[in-house]
């Protein structure tokens, strides 16, 4: 059997009658009989329009987008570095803004072989430096990049004492081919045995040691043409 709540019908007119129909005392029974009732529904059907407009607002507003613009990021190629017994320190110096950038703003990853640096909202853009084949290993929890005096410090603590001839591993083959003199003892031209070195370099080398053995060996051409050797 259904409640007496459940029985009760959903339009107004018939809950007027139901409830004239509960109804006992003579005052109760004129005031739904008065037009008291009907009064009071447009004013509820108002209220009622008023919240489903807010609700639609709201909809609306929920389902605007936002377009979030992602900065440009330039990699930073122009840095200096040197050494002591502990530290290999890089310095990034030649970026406009320097001075006003905020230590929060400089993110940084070590590993023991590699490292990265991250420069975020600088001019409106942001700017990396990545290692990734560091001549020697390093302690990543005690390196560091902090902005100090208009620059970027990072400080890399060496796993030993040992001198860095170069600061990565890249630079340090190349260096080693424009060193490494040819056996004399050898009958083959030492032009043509540098060459052949070279060749095997360029051949077993990334893109990064492709591009640098063009290049040097665009200079030397040049320095060659000119007389300078």
């Amino acid at each position: 059997m259904a409640t007496e709540e459940e029985s009760i019908p959903m339009d107004y007119e018939s809950e007027v009658q139901h409830f004239l129909s509960l109804a006992k005392h003579p005052k109760t029974i004129a005031l739904l009989q008065s037009g008291l009732v009907s009064e009071i529904t447009p004013t509820s059907k108002k209220q009622n329009g008023v919240v489903s407009d807010s609700v639609n607002v709201s909809m609306e507003s929920s389902h605007s987008t936002i377009t979030k613009v992602t900065p440009v990021t330039s990699k930073i190629s122009t840095y200096g570095w040197d050494q002591s017994d502990k530290f290999v320190k890089i310095y990034i110096s030649d970026i406009t803004g320097l001075s006003e950038l905020k230590q929060e703003n400089v993110k940084s990853d070590f590993s023991e072989k590699s490292m990265s640096v991250e420069l975020i909202g600088l001019n409106r853009k942001n700017y990396s430096l990545v290692i990734s084949d560091l001549l020697k290993r390093i302690v990543p929890e005690q390196s560091s990049a902090k902005v100090k005096s208009g620059m970027v410090i990072i400080s890399l603590r060496k796993s030993s004492s040992e001198s860095w001839d170069c600061l990565t591993g890249r630079e340090k083959k190349l260096k080693d081919a424009r060193e490494m003199k040819p056996d004399k003892n050898k009958d083959e031209d030492p032009g043509t045995s540098m060459m052949k070195l070279m060749q095997k370099m360029y051949d077993d080398g990334d893109d990064d040691m492709k591009r640098t053995i063009k290049k040097a060996w665009h200079e030397s051409q040049e320095k060659k043409n000119k007389g300078e050797f």
